[in-house]
């Protein structure tokens, strides 16, 4: 009762900008923001009339129905049979995205901690915890001058902002978070089924923000060295199904290498997104005081490696791919990233 009570509270939270845009009779309100909902609300009403792949009707360059986003192809099939608005749809969608992530959310908190007061204010903290660029912009009232911070000029900088934002950025973060959360039941019972569900999940995720599946490759890569290397052999087992995982998810590279190389229009728009990554020190900002925390977890963890729980290597692996991903040369990336053993997530924009 406590948790149905408690996920309410969060739903409610994350309506009420919505809420107060519709109750404001003075204007009509859709509950997007001025940037790409269109886009995405077109990619429904493609869905609904029967097309599978979708092409960008904002534009004035001609793209073929190439981009296939599951994520608004099963909206607009929901809204087809429903006959619902497109704009309920969408809102519908993000609700159930946030219920999606909190669910998988509070499963990988639940391997982290086993005391249930522990466990909520953790899930407070993941979903409402930011970095220290609010401090920063305050001391501007002051007259100081104001210092960079990610989560000051990054749209998607918390999950906080994650979870008003657009139904395919929420569902990608659930992905994430349920595809870490298999992967790490794998690696406790060893049992397949986990590791094709971590891989599907992933899978999904590919169609949508592959750039975060680059992550998971990343910290899988480390964290798996680390137990090889901590037990001085290769299981071949775990090898086994790690290419399980492999083969599961490389169709959305395949699919996303295609499009970029075959289609002029992707390779020009692929060309546009080369951007300079934030100072390393913005980026600590982004993370805040839980940054801290992971340089704590970090140093203790290299002084008592036998005793690290590997969930919590996990966490501390992702935090290091993360920093490794945004300052190497990829044309485009998108992390998202879990601060301390799961108690802080962000995405960051940027490229290397």
């Amino acid at each position: 009762m406590v948790k149905k009570v408690n996920l309410m509270l969060i739903l409610v939270i994350f309506l009420i900008p919505a809420l107060i845009g519709y109750l404001n009779r003075d204007m009509v309100f859709s509950g997007l923001s001025a940037t790409d909902g269109n886009t995405y609300l077109s990619f429904m009403n493609q869905a609904r009339e029967g097309k599978v792949l979708f092409t960008n009707m904002y534009t004035s360059e001609e793209i073929p129905y190439i981009m296939f986003r599951p994520t608004y192809l099963v909206a607009g099939w929901f809204s087809f049979v429903t006959k619902l608005p497109n704009i309920v749809v969408y809102h519908l969608l993000r609700l159930i995205g946030i219920v999606l992530f909190i669910f998988f959310l509070e499963k990988i908190i639940s391997l982290y901690f086993k005391n249930e007061k522990e466990r909520f204010i953790t899930l407070l903290i993941c979903i409402f915890a930011s970095g220290i660029g609010f401090f920063f912009k305050f001391l501007t009232l002051f007259g100081v001058k104001q210092y960079g911070s990610i989560d000051l000029w990054v749209t998607d900088a918390n999950n906080f902002l994650i979870l008003m934002s657009h139904p395919h950025t929420i569902f990608s973060v659930a992905f994430i978070v349920a595809s870490i959360y298999y992967f790490l039941k794998w690696n406790k019972s060893f049992k397949i089924k986990n590791i094709i569900f971590s891989a599907l999940f992933a899978f999904i995720l590919g169609f949508e923000h592959l750039f975060d599946v680059i992550t998971i490759y990343l910290v899988i890569g480390l964290f798996m060295a680390d137990q090889f290397i901590s037990q001085k052999k290769i299981d071949w087992k775990k090898i086994k199904h790690l290419m399980l995982f492999v083969f599961i998810t490389a169709l959305p590279f395949i699919y996303t290498y295609i499009m970029f190389t075959t289609f002029p229009s992707f390779s020009s728009w692929n060309a546009q997104n080369v951007l300079d990554t934030p100072k390393l020190l913005h980026v600590i900002f982004g993370y805040g005081f839980m940054f801290f925390s992971f340089i704590a977890v970090l140093w203790y963890s290299i002084a008592n490696h036998k005793k690290i729980k590997p969930e919590t290597k996990y966490a501390l692996y992702w935090i290091i791919s993360v920093l490794i991903l945004i300052y190497s040369p990829f044309i485009e990336a998108h992390f998202v990233w879990t601060c301390n053993v799961g108690t802080l997530q962000t995405t960051l924009d940027s490229t290397g």
